[in-house]
């Protein structure tokens, strides 16, 4: 049986952003235990995608109004907030959060706000809404808060880790609307005809807005893959994903940058797999994988991490990539660097690494695992010992890496991790 009228009106209001707070509250309350409202929501959510950003309305930015508490408090240089007022002000349209972190801007953890639009001139804000979503914003940013399940970016970055009370949690651009079936995800979006979407677990589904509103999603999209939509609206892969800390948000570009971009020959049109670039992020319990985040970087028993690789830019890899027999994977490195390659102890060494690279002696584990396979059939712990081998470039250029296969052609080794730290 589908939804009530009354109920389909409210979650247009809903997403639309005209709900009041206790329409938002009653809506949330019910989408929690009406199955069908849950899917009659993520099916609105979808056909509204067909609608032409032009007759959406117009957003309002809220005035702004003196108080003791933004009277006194110093406004950062880098950053400013803007359409945002204390809770005790808040208005219909406005949407209230929960500010749970933030760098270089003028609020503070704890701070709850009610705001039509959030804009930052630099820094960072991370946010509840009363969705249970939580919101990372990276400045220079512009986001339009339409209702707790539903905002727009104008510009900037933005992750979304929806948990297990916000699924169809929905962010729209100027070009493309992303729903989420689950988990986290990002969006970012620099310029009025390109949106860039990187899921780091579940799933989203991803329109393009304009087009026929009862059409399947442009692209679907799952943990580790990332696409760019462009103003021919055709979803492109993304190679290459700036990431933040543990590998499961957007991080902004840097200047400092050791590694500007990372590419591979991989031509398949269904693969959609990027690299997670971490600048400075390998330590004791960093990624891996851009999926599969449970497997993490581990310094060998009875040992500390060490010091050579500490603090090295991380290349988050996938695991797919050991399955290619032909596989080159080439970093644009911008100077003298030393470029980690830690390979699976399993297997022999690759004849690439072996004519380019010197053994250093050191070792990581990654992991857990769980059940491995050894050659001689024997279960290990969960942990996989990796060799770790350098290559010193003295010249900023192309480094190319190659297949992780050895010539016995083993398909049970693990893909090998890169790291590249500037060389001193």
């Amino acid at each position: 049986m589908k939804s009530s009228d009354t109920q389909m009106e409210l979650v247009r209001r809903y997403l639309g952003g005209e709900a009041t707070l206790e329409e938002a509250r009653k809506l949330e309350s019910m989408l929690a235990v009406d199955a069908q409202l849950r899917r009659d929501y993520l099916a609105y959510a979808r056909v509204e995608a067909g609608l032409s950003s032009k007759v959406r309305p117009k957003l309002v930015k809220a005035a702004p109004r003196r108080s003791v508490w933004l009277s006194w408090r110093p406004l950062a240089a880098a950053a400013v907030v803007i359409g945002c007022g204390m809770a005790a002000w808040w208005q219909s349209t406005a949407v209230a959060i929960e500010v749970l972190a933030a760098k270089e801007v003028n609020f503070r953890s704890g701070d709850r706000l009610s705001c039509r639009t959030i804009e930052l001139e630099g820094g960072e804000l991370t946010f509840r809404l009363s969705s249970g979503a939580v919101v990372d914003l990276a400045g220079p940013a512009s986001l339009a808060l339409l209702s707790p399940m539903h905002v727009r970016l104008a510009g900037g970055q933005v992750t979304v880790d929806v948990g297990d009370q916000a699924k169809g949690f929905v962010v729209d651009t100027t070009t493309a609307r992303v729903v989420d079936l689950g988990t986290r995800f990002g969006v970012s979006t620099g310029v009025a005809t390109s949106t860039d979407v990187a899921v780091f677990g579940g799933s989203v589904e991803v329109y393009t807005l304009g087009a026929l509103a009862d059409r399947k999603p442009d692209v679907k999209l799952v943990e580790g893959e990332a696409v760019r939509l462009d103003k021919s609206h055709a979803p492109t892969r993304l190679k290459m994903i700036r990431v933040g800390e543990g590998g499961q948000k957007l991080a902004a570009h840097s200047h400092a940058d050791v590694v500007s971009g990372v590419t591979d020959n991989v031509i398949e049109d269904s693969f959609r797999g990027f690299y997670g670039l971490m600048r400075g992020g390998l330590a004791e319990g960093s990624p891996v994988y851009t999926s599969g985040h449970t497997r993490t970087w581990h310094s060998m028993p009875g040992e500390t991490f060490p010091v050579e690789l500490l603090g090295a830019d991380v290349i988050c890899t996938f695991s797919q990539d050991r399955r290619q027999p032909d596989l080159e994977i080439s970093l644009m490195v911008e100077r003298a660097s030393d470029v980690f390659v830690m390979l699976d102890t399993r297997a022999a060494i690759p004849e690439w690494v072996q004519r380019e690279f010197s053994d250093t002696g050191l070792h990581l584990r990654s992991g857990p695992w769980g059940v491995l396979p050894t050659p001689t059939g024997v279960e290990e712990n969960g942990y996989v010992t990796h060799a770790v081998w350098k290559k010193t470039v003295m010249q900023p250029g192309v480094v190319t890496l190659g297949s992780p296969e050895s010539a016995s052609g083993r398909m049970w080794t693990a893909m090998y991790g890169i790291a590249v730290k500037e060389h001193r």
